[in-house]
């Protein structure tokens, strides 16, 4: 129950990594999420990844903050290229069911680090399947709505205005709260609209347009897209 205080865990060994890894393993499912030093992907360095698998533990493994101060890697961080590599092994698997809020954003992020997906869910495109029109889809509305939870605001850990610092600045220990509950509530609400959506027999469209089209537009937005400037101006005086 979420109520029941989630316990979230900083990831800095790697005997705590591999509990975890064999813990999704055994499970077969995880939810995970990324957090960049920016939204604009084709820019953003990877600064963290949390991972949940259990309905009230949540772990963050930081890679690549860095001291405000010093504007420097800090030290107590596990090696970025030995948690990828452990990481493509769960996300490439198609037996482990890998659990994203807009799972498409941490898909792009991991692509350019050489991870690539397999049998994945998304939270936000099943409440689009069984609640498009009635309710928001982001995290914060999802989790408030579904699970009567009011989450921890990006603005409340890196700032707002000329005070504003990117996440790869935010502090290891202010970071774990904020990242490992994204993941812990992405994983909640997957247990909880899932079943809706086979109930309510929205699965097709989720299953068959909604998902596929994570990887088409994944592509549209890496390359662009190609314009027939002609054509739309003859559509455009046609319409006028």
């Amino acid at each position: 129950n979420i109520e029941l205080k989630p316990k979230y865990t900083l990831v800095n060994s790697k005997k705590e990594f591999e509990i975890i890894l064999r813990k999704i393993h055994k499970y077969g499912f995880c939810a995970i999420d990324t957090e960049t030093n920016s939204l604009n992907i084709e820019n953003a360095t990877l600064v963290g990844i949390s991972l949940c698998c259990e309905v009230n533990n949540s772990y963050y493994i930081p890679l690549n903050h860095i001291s405000v101060e010093s504007e420097k890697k800090i030290t107590d961080q596990l090696d970025q290229d030995f948690v990828l590599k452990k990481i493509n092994l769960i996300c490439s698997n198609p037996s482990i069911l890998k659990i994203g809020q807009n799972i498409k954003f941490d898909i792009r992020i991991l692509n350019k680090y050489g991870v690539f997906f397999n049998s994945i869910a998304d939270t936000m495109l099943i409440s689009y399947s069984i609640d498009n029109g009635i309710f928001k889809h982001n995290l914060d509305d999802l989790s408030f709505t579904h699970l009567n939870y009011t989450t921890i605001k990006y603005k409340d850990v890196v700032g707002t205005g000329k005070n504003e610092i990117t996440f790869d600045k935010v502090p290891i220990k202010d970071a774990v709260n904020y990242a490992a509950e994204d993941s812990l509530l992405t994983l909640k609400l997957f247990f909880k609209l899932y079943p809706r959506l086979i109930k309510e027999r929205a699965n097709f469209v989720y299953q068959n347009i909604d998902l596929p089209l994570i990887s088409v537009l994944s592509q549209i937005e890496e390359n662009g897209i190609e314009v027939n400037k002609n054509f739309l101006t003859s559509l455009s005086n046609d319409f006028e």
